[in-house]
């Protein structure tokens, strides 16, 4: 909290996939890998595509969500980064059965959980 009211990030060299593996508790295995998508998601600036069009169980919800928490400079261990100003201080997910509801939401617990515990994080703010 005092970093983002101070406006001083610690920045160090933490690459995307570094961030998404810690997300997954996979730290140590560097053959987990991000797809090449959902790197491209991170990296852009702004809000991203309206609708993501990728077959299903190839990592949509950790594209979004990690690649929003990432553009808003969230790395392993909290807030490193300044947020990218294009990007909305909100994500918000529009879906259209509870079934995904349910999914999305069980699916960014456990992805908050690891990164948590992977580096004693706190992405909840």
């Amino acid at each position: 909290m005092g970093q983002a009211m101070t406006g001083e990030y610690r920045e160090r060299h933490v690459t995307f996939d570094d961030f998404f593996r810690c997300a997954f508790g996979a730290q140590a295995d560097t053959d987990f890998q991000p797809f090449e998508y959902q790197r491209r998601l991170a990296q852009e600036q702004g809000n991203g595509p309206d609708v993501l069009l990728v077959p299903t169980g190839l990592g949509k919800t950790a594209a979004v969500v990690l690649g929003w928490l990432w553009k808003r400079g969230w790395r392993k261990a909290g807030r490193e980064a300044r947020p990218d100003a294009a990007t909305p201080r909100r994500l918000v997910y529009c879906l259209p059965m509870r079934v995904l509801v349910e999914q999305t939401h069980r699916n960014r617990r456990l992805m908050r959980r690891s990164a948590q515990s992977g580096a004693g994080g706190n992405m909840e703010h």
